[in-house]
This record gives structure tokens, C-alpha cells and sequence, in this order.
């Protein structure tokens, strides 16, 4: 059976779930939608959140769940997680913290920053997302701006706060790191990976293709040129350009339409 992905295309931890699958080599065929709109699809996997990928023997709604499914499947030269006792516990400690913090940071400074601004909106989801709710998002965009504000709390005291507290974490990362190329060992693993992928949105790496920094207007580029010039943000974009494999075989990951 063929693997399913359902997405948000712009969504960091669909990203994660994608990149891995990606790097692992496991074939899949990605099914993207505009927010809010995804829940039509995958509450009948029995989750209100993506990413979910549909076809392996139960359905798997969390991120970190899609990297081990992925890992397992692995190459010996392209696993995620160390063979190593201690450094897998130090990668699964550094996952899960980027998940939990790291994550709902990023997510809500971009909501900060796209709810406000319509046509930032607009392209940010409209190039992943299938015509007909390309179309809606076209012309309903004011309520679904009004209904993510409200989810994510968008205010400016929201977003300067989670800037603050993103800035602080990337302080902590930086740290970890020291003159280390990786954050676990001498190898990528899904520590790096789980970091560059949530980091994403803030940094909009130019392997990702729904938003790039030239489309900023001026006071959002110099937020992201900030973080893209510390230690931490020069680590994920370095690991973008190194390791954010894409399959051999274009239709092996396509945007279902």
C-alpha cells in the first residue's frame, strides 16, 4: 500500500515528518492542505493535527512517531538516531524539546506575522494547497486569518514575547553546539534534523519553497536575517544545504491535487 502524508505544506513539524521520509528514502505521496482545512482529512485517522501518514499498519499522527517509522526503514547510512545508548538518549532528549518548545515558538511568531498581513498569507499557503482551496483561501482568507489569530493568541505582545523566548533557545542550542558540526556526535541525526525543520519558519531556508526572504517586507526580513546570522540558525541552514535529501524519483513525492 501506498504511503500517504497528509500535510500543511508550510508546516514545520509536516517538514520534519517529510524531510525524514525524504532522507530515509521511503517512498510516499504527499496530500497538502490550506489549515483548518486538513481537518476534513485527517480526523479520519482519528487526529485533528498533521502531519498523519496513512498506509502503514496503524496511522501515525506524530512527528517523532514518523522518524522512527522512517529510521527503521533506513540505509545504515542515513539512520537518525545514534546505535549509541547514551547519544541516542541525548538525540531523543534534544528531539523532544525542539518539539515541545522549540515548535509551538516558531509557529506562533509566523502566525504573528502572517495574520496581519493578507497577501503574505495568501502565498505562504497557496502554492502547496489543491485549486479548489486555493480558491477559497483566495477569497475567504479574512475568516481564516480571524479564526488562526484567535487559535494562536496573535498579538504584538505575543509575538515580541515568543522572540524573546526563541532568541533564548537559540542561545542554548548554540551552546550545545560549541565548535561541533552536529549537536549529537560526529553524524547528522534527527536532533539536527528536528532543530533545522522547526527552526524553519523563521529562518525560511531556500530549500523550502512556499516563502522566501525576499517576499519579507522589511520589518519581518530583519527579524529572520537575525536569526539566520546566529550560531544556531547558521547550524540549520547549513543543515538544509547539506543533508535535505529529495528522492531520486520525482513521483515518488508529489503533491496530491
Amino acid at each position: 500500500m501506498t504511503l500517504r502524508l497528509l500535510t500543511i505544506g508550510p508546516s514545520h513539524y509536516c517538514e520534519k515528518a517529510r524531510w525524514a521520509l525524504d532522507y530515509t528514502g521511503v517512498p510516499f505521496v504527499e496530500d497538502s492542505h490550506v489549515p483548518m482545512v486538513h481537518w476534513a482529512f485527517s480526523l479520519r485517522s482519528g487526529s485533528r493535527t498533521v502531519p498523519v501518514l496513512m498506509g502503514a499498519e496503524k496511522a501515525l499522527s506524530d512527528s517523532s512517531d514518523i522518524l522512527a517509522f522512517a529510521d527503521a526503514r533506513a540505509p545504515s547510512n542515513a539512520r537518525l538516531y545514534p546505535e549509541d545508548p547514551d547519544e541516542r538518549a541525548r538525540v531523543v532528549r534534544l528531539e523532544d524539546l525542539f518539539d515541545e518548545t522549540l515548535g509551538p515558538l516558531t509557529r506562533r511568531i509566523v502566525y504573528c506575522f502572517l495574520v496581519p498581513r493578507p497577501e503574505l498569507f495568501v502565498k505562504t499557503f497557496e502554492s502547496s494547497a489543491p485549486p479548489l482551496e486555493r480558491l477559497a483561501l483566495k477569497r475567504a482568507h479574512g475568516l481564516l486569518r480571524t479564526a488562526l489569530g484567535r487559535a494562536f493568541k496573535v498579538s504584538p505582545r505575543a509575538e515580541a514575547q515568543s522572540i524573546a523566548r526563541t532568541e533564548a533557545l537559540f542561545a542554548e542550542v548554540a551552546t550545545t553546539l560549541g565548535t561541533n558540526r552536529y549537536l549529537v556526535g560526529d553524524r547528522f541525526s534527527a536532533a539536527d534534523l528536528t532543530f533545522a525543520a522547526l527552526a524553519s519558519p523563521i529562518l525560511l531556508p531556500d530549500e523550502l519553497p512556499f516563502l522566501h526572504r525576499t517576499d519579507l517586507p522589511p520589518e519581518i526580513g530583519a527579524i529572520v536575517d537575525r536569526f539566520r546570522e546566529s550560531r544556531a540558525g547558521q547550524h540549520a541552514l547549513e543543515v538544509y544545504r547539506t543533508h535535505r535529501r529529495r528522492p531520486s524519483k520525482p513521483t515518488e513525492r508529489t503533491t496530491a491535487r
